[in-house]
Order: C-alpha cells, then sequence, then structure tokens
C-alpha cells in the first residue's frame, strides 16, 4: 500500500509538475503504516474473537471495503458525510499528507487510538476465551 501510495502520487507529481519534498513522502510513510496497522489491529481483534479463517478475511474485507465505500458516496451525499468520520479512509489523504503544509494530527491520534483499542480488545478477547490444546 505505501508503495503504491508514494509511486502514484510521486509519477502524479512528475506528469502535473507538482513539487513534492522528502519530508512529504516521510509523513505519507507514517501515515500509511499507521493505517496498515489499523487495519491490522482490526484483523487481529476479528481473529482473536472467530473460529474461522474465512470469517477473519470477511471482517477485514468488509471493514476495508466499507470505509471506502463510505469515503466515496461522503463527497455526494450528506448522510454518507456525517458518519464518513468514523472510518478508516478519511483519515487517510496521500496527496493531502505530502502537499500539505505540517502534519495531519487528527489522523495519527485517530490511527494510534485505534490500534490502541484494537490491541486491548484482542488481548482481552483471547483471555476471555477458552483455548484447548
Amino acid at each position: 500500500l505505501t508503495l503504491v501510495a508514494i509511486g502514484t502520487v510521486i509519477l502524479t507529481s512528475v506528469i502535473f509538475g507538482i513539487d513534492i519534498s522528502y519530508l512529504g513522502q516521510l509523513k505519507l510513510v507514517v501515515v500509511s503504516y499507521l493505517f496498515i496497522l489499523a487495519m491490522g489491529g482490526i484483523a487481529l481483534f476479528a481473529s482473536c474473537g472467530l473460529n474461522k479463517a474465512g470469517q477473519i478475511y470477511a471482517v477485514g474485507i468488509t471493514i476495508l471495503a466499507g470505509s471506502y465505500l463510505v469515503n466515496f458516496l461522503s463527497n455526494n451525499w450528506s448522510f454518507f458525510k456525517a458518519i464518513d468520520y468514523v472510518f478508516l479512509f478519511h483519515y487517510y489523504d496521500p496527496y493531502g499528507v505530502m502537499t500539505e503544509a505540517g502534519f495531519q494530527w487528527t489522523s495519527l491520534i485517530y490511527y494510534i487510538v485505534l490500534i490502541a483499542l484494537s490491541v486491548f480488545l484482542s488481548a482481552y478477547t483471547l483471555q476471555r476465551r477458552d483455548i484447548a490444546i
């Protein structure tokens, strides 16, 4: 995901003549890894609570695709704009991260809280399960 996001933005910036700094690329890497870790935390929580691999994949794919869909639909419909703030892709803006000055602290805080919450809930769920060896 990181290489695709950075490569796409760099290629687009070369085509349209947009200046992008190395600091912007570093910020994108940080946000991309936090995004990936947040999805991993959600998948970890699903794997601690569910029994079958197919269910775990379904939860991860549904959350990822649903988040993208809600983010896409929020550009046109006000209902989705109101609930877009809960989903992952609202805080993932590769172009904005690379071209704007400063750091997007909202996305950083959102992803860190989501990662911590999902890891905590995963550990709690795993402790509550009865695992046979």
